[in-house]
């Protein structure tokens, strides 16, 4: 091979540096699921932490849209003891961060001294099908085509069936 067809090749499949074999490059393309240009870029992303860098924001974020337990207990109007007893029996959806336990505010509705309805109904299933607290606000905050494409926050503010919620969640855990 000349140096000119091996330069014409390097601007034909721009070099990734992703770990990524030939075969592998080479399928991304022809699949489809990504252009010479959008792979490059993604690929540029990674490259300089772009990706991480979203990814913990995503976290960050999930973790600022919380109250503690003093602020549950006032919201819910009930002692910080019976907020703990909430979290303990599944009431409440929270997640322990150095040492406190934090309760994200999507589970409280607007103007409501109590939790969102039918919550409890589906929390061990949040537990089982999420590791991230970021991934769980995902999940609740993105409407979902087999809830008529409300939210599951929507959905149970509206007295939905927390069955189709739990089902959802299990087909996550099945793929």
């Amino acid at each position: 091979m000349t140096f000119s067809d091996s330069a014409a090749q390097q601007n034909a499949r721009p070099a990734f540096g992703s770990g990524l074999s030939e075969e592998e490059t080479e399928f991304l393309i022809t699949s489809g699921a990504f252009t010479a240009e959008e792979l490059a870029e993604t690929q540029r992303e990674i490259a300089e932490g772009l990706l991480i860098q979203q990814e913990l924001g995503t976290r960050l974020g999930a973790i600022n849209r919380t109250i503690d337990s003093a602020e549950a207990a006032e919201k819910l109007q009930v002692t910080q003891e019976e907020i703990s007893g909430f979290y303990t029996k599944g009431i409440l959806y929270g997640f322990n961060l150095d040492g406190r336990t934090l309760y994200p505010t999507w589970q409280f509705p607007d103007g409501e001294n109590k939790p969102l309805p039918n919550l409890v109904s589906i929390i061990k299933n949040l537990y089982e099908g999420f590791e991230e607290p970021a991934s769980v606000e995902g999940f609740m905050t993105t409407p979902k085509e087999n809830l008529t494409w409300m939210t599951p926050i929507e959905w149970l503010e509206k007295d939905g069936d927390p069955a189709k919620i739990i089902g959802i969640i299990d087909s996550f855990l099945m793929s």
